[in-house]
């Protein structure tokens, strides 16, 4: 099982597993374009859900799962 991610940004919802980048800003792309969200802290165990698609893979077959993006877990604060 993946461990799940530590920060969400405020836009565009992408994860980060680093907790260095908490209160950064997002480094995602988004049809060429940076976004400009932060990076918010979402280390909150209760704040994450295993991923019913893939269980926390993050991998449904062989690819990343559309559900959760390859994250394994899907943010339900």
């Amino acid at each position: 099982m993946k461990e799940h991610p530590v920060g969400i940004c405020s836009v565009c919802g992408n994860y980060s597993y680093n907790p260095d980048h908490v209160g950064a800003s997002c480094h995602a792309h988004h049809q060429g374009k940076a976004c400009n969200g932060v990076m918010q802290d979402a280390r909150a165990e209760d704040a994450w859900e295993l991923c019913p698609a893939c269980r926390s893979r993050g991998l449904e077959h062989e690819v990343d799962c559309p559900q959760c993006a390859g994250a394994g877990w899907l943010y339900s604060p």
